[in-house]
């Protein structure tokens, strides 16, 4: 059983790497944007780079507890823990909606004007609620997997089943949230999120240079 200081490593360094593969595909996803002028591309890159900006917040909460526990202690470290953990919310949100619009046909002129506020006042009220901001993810994830799910029904590729698979680790690791706490469980919902971005990044690469 890992004790919980090289759990903390591990997951510390898991986000690093799930950082950097979240700023891959969002750096491939546009330049696919900017081959074909899909608007889905655009949505799925700047899906990407919003939990490039999650993980990378994650990393640093963590070195701000890190301190916190060892030698730098005080207000300004606990406000900016707090703080990170928050906008690390933000934008996860932020990039799960962006790719629930990289799913709908209709996100285009007023309509998209509409779902973008409805979707940021969600974010908001998500963001000092744990509980509100699991069940939105956990929500929004099911509506992305559903589709994939029906696009592979009406035409089955390795690459949309890859992507498929992606998505449903993505809601594994978000479903993470409503069980009950453990020294493990952080790691092991990061492992999760960095499996499904390895899929994902592997998939939009692989596909970009075919």
């Amino acid at each position: 059983m890992l004790n919980y200081d090289v759990a903390f490593i591990i997951n510390f360094v898991i986000s690093i790497l799930a950082a950097l593969l979240s700023l891959s595909i969002a750096y491939y996803s546009y330049s696919a944007h900017k081959l074909v002028k899909s608007y889905r591309f655009g949505y799925f890159s700047l899906a990407f780079l919003s939990l490039f900006t999650t993980f990378s917040l994650k990393s640093f909460s963590m070195f701000v507890h890190a301190m916190r526990a060892s030698t730098i202690v005080g207000t300004l470290t606990f406000h900016t823990f707090n703080a990170a953990i928050i906008l690390s919310r933000f934008f996860m949100l932020l990039g799960i909606v962006l790719l629930y619009f990289a799913t709908r046909k209709d996100v285009k002129g007023s309509n998209a004007n509409i779902l973008t506020y409805i979707f940021m006042l969600i974010i908001i009220l998500s963001l000092n609620s744990g509980p509100v901001y699991a069940i939105t993810s956990i929500v929004l994830l099911i509506f992305i997997v559903i589709h994939y799910c029906n696009k592979l029904l009406r035409g089955y590729t390795q690459s949309l089943l890859l992507i498929h698979l992606s998505m449903v680790l993505f809601l594994v690791a978000q479903l993470m949230h409503l069980f009950v706490a453990t020294e493990i469980l952080p790691l092991i919902q990061s492992s999760v999120f960095l499996i499904a971005l390895i899929i994902m990044a592997l998939t939009v690469i692989r596909s970009y240079n075919c």
